[in-house]
């Protein structure tokens, strides 16, 4: 009894303390009401021997201060190694973010960008890892489906360009015949010259402008005289009835006997007025059998492309027998029985 007294009042964790004999009795009882019952109560029940024979010991012990001591030891342990782990995670993340996400981001706006049709955004540098796989597949379709578009662009624009040259030449053919119908007709000049410059503008490159007119050399062969004009304005109209050679544009391709072109209003466009738009002109002389008998104006876009236009209006005025003067050779025409 005394070395279980002294048990309890040296340890008071002990909730209970009981000693019994083999036979059941009850030798020693003793209940601690100061600690109250919990989950961490552990119960131990140990052998003994005993004068009379033996027994077993009972005891119930509280260890909840102990496991609260042990917390508070291992507290400040557990938060230094919270911290240790934080700054190697940090770091850890950040390579990470740079290794994964960062290169996927690009990878993701280069798609982006392809989709826009842009076949030259930046992608991540390609390592020896999945992701630098994944871009070097990606960087190899991008070109291939680059060279593929540049591929059809390239066919649209030659078939485009075909179909333009086949509504040129139908139209072109067009005018021709309705020159030579008009040409074989039994009119007067000047009849007929007002029906053949409706043929002529009502080629399709040079109905922007829609204004023109056919001069014919006077009788003293010293001058141009209009015979007929669509569209002309009031002011031209009346300076220009009658037109001297190698006076403006129609006077130099008359003295010249050649082409005259012009993209734009420059210093060879002598006749100008207040308020007169940007515009250019092409101008073609009349030559039968060698002969001037006249001179074709028409107005064209300011800043149109010569080659594009002297060619095809030569050929749609060609029922007038004018020289066939090649877009790349427009010298004077020398009177040597051409027609």
């Amino acid at each position: 009894h005394q070395a279980l007294n002294r048990l309890r009042f040296d340890y008071p964790l002990f909730k209970e303390i009981r000693l019994e004999s083999n036979a059941g009795e009850s030798l020693y009882a003793y209940e601690n009401p100061d600690v109250a019952a919990n989950a961490d109560i552990v119960d131990v029940t140990q052998g003994v021997s005993l004068a009379d024979g033996g027994g077993l010991l009972k005891v119930k012990v509280d260890l909840n201060p102990e496991i609260q001591l042990d917390k508070a030891g291992l507290e400040q342990p557990l938060r230094l190694l919270w911290f240790i782990l934080l700054m190697i995670l940090v770091p850890v993340g950040l390579i990470l973010d740079r290794w994964l996400r960062v290169p996927l981001v690009k990878l993701s706006n280069a798609a982006k960008a392809m989709a826009n049709g842009n076949y030259a955004a930046a992608l991540p540098l390609p390592g020896g890892d999945e992701i630098g796989v994944l871009v070097k597949q990606f960087d190899e379709m991008r070109k291939a489906v680059g060279r593929k578009e540049r591929t059809l662009h390239q066919e649209i624009i030659d078939r485009q360009s075909a179909e333009t040259l086949l509504v040129r030449d139908y139209e072109v053919q067009k005018a021709i015949g309705g020159v030579l119908r008009i040409s074989m007709e039994s009119v007067s000049l000047e009849e007929m010259l007002d029906k053949i410059i409706d043929v002529i503008l009502g080629l399709s490159w040079l109905a922007g402008e829609s204004k023109g007119v056919i001069f014919t050399v006077d009788d003293d062969y010293s001058g141009l005289v209009m015979k007929a004009q669509r569209n002309m304005p009031d002011v031209l109209m009346a300076r220009c009835k009658k037109v001297a050679l190698c006076q403006c544009l129609c006077g130099q391709a008359a003295a010249d006997r050649r082409v005259v072109f012009s993209d734009h209003v420059d210093e060879r466009h002598e006749t100008q007025y207040e308020g007169m738009e940007p515009h250019g002109h092409i101008v073609i002389p009349i030559l039968i059998s060698g002969r001037l008998l006249g001179v074709m104006n028409f107005y064209v876009a300011d800043g149109a492309a010569r080659d594009a236009l002297v060619g095809p209006v030569q050929q749609g005025a060609g029922g007038l027998n004018l020289p066939r003067f090649s877009p790349t050779d427009l010298g004077p025409h020398k009177e040597n029985g051409r027609r």
